[in-house]
């Protein structure tokens, strides 16, 4: 039996589109573009509303597209090979090559092209995943979870039915992109355009200051604090350091994360916050980002929680 995947954009508030309903507040960085273009590739056949279905049709009937980089060039090769069905009541006929209309979801149906595919098969945008998901044919979630706050449409996961359903057992994998630091993710003006690479933020006085730079640019002023951050990500993970991690041991207890690891359902965890709360306090290198913070969301006998613990350095391994 093939894999259903369902593949989606999300905010850290959950949701898919912006307030506008638009799709392009996630534009992907090399990296991020190379592994959606490997993932599109491991899959034969995508699963497409209508909507989704004549946004990305563009890979196929705009030849000027792959022709801008090697890494477009893969990804509409991709895209073009695989076979499509499009479920629409009103689309009276395909746009590209490979693909067949649906005039509704019918889960059997998916269950039976599973059941003979010889790959991967893929469902893209919120509401045709919901009936998937609604049904119990999604095996696997992967979700790329952008730092940012949209207050936007379509949630990349059913509101209604969290928890509940075979669903809730598919497993996660998260693509985490890091923030480059803007002022705040909730100011209108930043929130347009965080997750963009290489944009410059700065504060003048009580304005938010943008400009775009070049990647060389972008590469010499961000390159040592992001070799800095993932320094000090790995020390969070060691949650402050082995002397607070053997103290920890000697009064019979466990780390925040093993404690996590223990009460949540497993594969459930997303985490949000590792570089969150961070304060200086003039104690130099002895507290680090994140010593105080484990934030994120998890499942606990398949009903979702949302977590925010603190490890022993700083609050004495409280968890809430």
């Amino acid at each position: 039996m093939a894999k259903l995947i369902y593949a989606s954009n999300m905010s850290l508030d959950g949701w898919t589109e912006d307030e506008r309903g638009g799709f392009d507040w996630a534009p992907p960085d090399d990296e991020v573009f190379a592994f959606i273009t490997s993932l599109m590739g491991s899959a034969g056949m995508y699963l497409y509303g209508r909507r989704m279905y004549e946004t990305l049709a563009v890979w196929e009937t705009d030849s000027t597209l792959a022709a801008r980089s090697d890494l477009m060039a893969d990804y509409a090769s991709a895209w073009q090979a695989a076979e499509k069905i499009v479920y629409s009541s009103t689309l009276a006929a395909p746009l590209t090559a490979n693909t067949r209309l649906g005039r509704r979801f019918d889960s059997r149906a998916v269950h039976d092209l599973k059941a003979a595919a010889s790959g991967e098969l893929l469902v893209g945008g919120p509401n045709l995943a919901a009936q998937a998901l609604d049904a119990g044919l999604v095996d696997e979630l992967a979700l790329f979870v952008w730092p940012v706050i949209l207050g936007g449409r379509n949630p990349a996961l059913p509101t209604d039915a969290r928890g509940s359903g075979a669903h809730r057992r598919a497993p996660v994998q998260q693509r985490r992109r890091p923030p480059p630091l803007p002022p705040s993710v909730t100011d209108p003006k930043v929130r347009r355009s965080v997750g963009r690479p290489f944009l410059r933020r700065g504060i003048e006085g009580d304005h938010v200051t943008e400009k775009a730079t070049t990647r060389e640019a972008a590469k010499h002023e961000w390159g040592p604090l992001v070799a800095d951050l993932a320094t000090r990500r790995e020390r969070a993970l060691g949650m402050g350091g082995e002397q607070f991690v053997e103290r920890q041991r000697s009064l019979g207890k466990l780390t925040v994360r093993e404690r996590l690891e223990l009460l949540l359902d497993p594969g459930t965890w997303i985490e949000y916050g590792m570089l969150a709360d961070h304060m200086d306090a003039g104690l130099g290198d002895r507290y680090l980002a994140a010593d105080g913070a484990v934030t994120g969301v998890g499942e606990i006998d398949g009903r979702l929680v949302a977590v925010a613990a603190y490890d022993f350095s700083v609050m004495a391994g409280s968890m809430g």
